[in-house]
């Protein structure tokens, strides 16, 4: 099956777990800061495609496609799948992350460094199937077959311990990974099929908010930053917004200042009760996607 839309999801802990029904139809993983890429499969063809969220086809992964084809074989004659189907993916720097590294050379047209990607497989895209059974098919898979710079993104059932003041033990989970490093954490509904849409059968937990936002200006930063952008100039919420530069690099300053992105994600540290926007930065560019969000975003 070929997807229209990926399954994206919510950061509300109640309505989760109301769902699931209780911790022990809880998987979670790691929350990686990448690109999220939809891994086309057509055996009958012998293609593969690497799609974003908003489907546009990402040009700069082809050294992957001898692998997936491969594993796309395997994993489709052990478990009878259909000749079309998708991988669920986020695509990674070299140490897990890096999403600067990652969005200059994924916006690059010459002069390409595929050596920084890594693919970190979440999902196996199937109607039918709950995310306890994709799981479990790309555990057997990965288990047997081994393909370079391409790997499984590990999966986990909470503690018993869970099943009391489960909502504060999932902060504090999501706050000592903070700490290691990560983004946070994503739960799922382990009962649950894939959804093509926004679902609470998946819940998001990271440290701070974060939106997809436009961009409607950009403005010159003084000093190291001059012929740099210094802020980006947003709209959230029916009001113009500064954001800093967070997390861009001075060469990807560089190349905004001229071409600047139509949408980033920017992380806050808090919205007011009255809508307005603390401590906005930057986090990444949201090609992957062609619609503002101004809730969460996923």
């Amino acid at each position: 099956m070929h997807v229209q839309e990926l399954m994206t999801f919510y950061s509300d802990i109640p309505k989760f777990m109301k769902q699931c029904g209780g911790i022990e139809n809880v998987l979670y993983g790691v929350k990686e800061d990448g690109y999220r890429v939809e891994v086309q499969i057509d055996l009958e063809a012998m293609t593969v495609k690497f799609l974003s969220r908003s489907r546009k086809e990402f040009p700069n992964f082809g050294r992957f496609i001898p692998d997936f084809l491969r594993l796309a074989h395997c994993v489709a004659r052990r478990f009878a799948l259909p000749a079309k189907f998708s991988f669920d993916a986020e695509v990674v720097g070299k140490d897990g992350g890096k999403s600067d590294e990652v969005t200059t050379q994924v916006r690059r047209t010459k002069d390409i460094d595929d050596s920084i990607f890594r693919f970190r497989v979440f999902d196996l895209i199937d109607e039918f199937a709950t995310c306890r059974k994709r799981y479990q098919m790309l555990e057997w898979l990965f288990d047997r077959e081994h393909a370079k710079d391409i790997s499984l993104l590990k999966h986990y059932r909470l503690p018993k311990s869970f099943a009391t003041n489960t909502e504060a033990q999932l902060h504090a989970l999501r706050d000592l990974a903070v700490e290691r490093g990560l983004e946070g954490f994503v739960l799922k509904n382990a009962q649950a099929t894939y959804q093509q849409r926004r679902t609470h059968d998946v819940c998001k937990l990271v440290a701070n908010e974060s939106f997809d936002l436009e961009v409607v200006g950009v403005e010159e930063g003084a000093g190291k930053l001059a012929g740099m952008v210094g802020r980006f100039v947003c709209m959230f919420r029916g009001q113009r917004i500064y954001v800093g530069p967070g997390k861009a690099t001075q060469e990807m300053l560089k190349e905004f200042f001229s071409n600047p992105p139509r949408l980033i994600e920017v992380n806050a540290k808090e919205v007011t009760k009255a809508g307005q926007m603390r401590h906005g930065r930057f986090i990444r560019v949201r090609d992957d996607k062609t619609e503002v969000n101004e809730r969460s975003a996923a």
